[in-house]
């Protein structure tokens, strides 16, 4: 397996690789276990401590700067994949003399980068929890600190 990607530009790199996707993917889906782990802890309410709320809140910060590149390189190569799908078919289309339907080609370029809209919901689903879980964890580690002031 390849190293893990540490910018967008290297993550628009492993897209262009052949299994780069799946691979990128794998990286994901290891954070998103770890996220939802966070996430089952401040839904049940294990997370009652100071100190455990600071580490949790590090954490979910690294998973989301990890995670906000892979979805911007995501949504760039879908955008021009889509782009370069659409124009190719015009072109073929037009070559051929027949009759150009921009609808139906929309449709056909959207469908061309299904697999990439799939992981980026998913990548955005993920990052806008992870700012969820931080907002939480802010107002937590607040009372914490209003408390330890208080000297309860």
């Amino acid at each position: 397996m390849a190293t893990q990607p540490k910018s967008t530009k290297e993550v628009r790199e492993q897209l262009k690789k052949e299994d780069g996707i799946n691979q990128l993917y794998t990286y994901c889906e290891t954070i998103f276990g770890l996220v939802d782990k966070i996430h089952m802890q401040i839904k049940s309410r294990e997370v009652i401590d100071g100190e455990i709320t600071d580490e949790k809140l590090d954490k979910l910060v690294g998973y989301r700067g990890f995670l906000n590149p892979i979805f911007e390189a995501f949504e760039a190569e879908m955008d021009g994949n889509s782009n370069v799908y659409y124009v190719n078919k015009k072109h073929a289309i037009e070559t051929k003399g027949e009759k150009f339907v921009s609808a139906s080609v929309d449709k056909e370029s959207s469908l061309s980068v299904q697999n990439l809209r799939v992981l980026r919901n998913q990548l955005r689903g993920y990052i806008d929890q992870i700012g969820i879980d931080i907002m939480v964890l802010m107002g937590k580690q607040k009372y914490y600190v209003e408390r330890e002031k208080r000297g309860n």
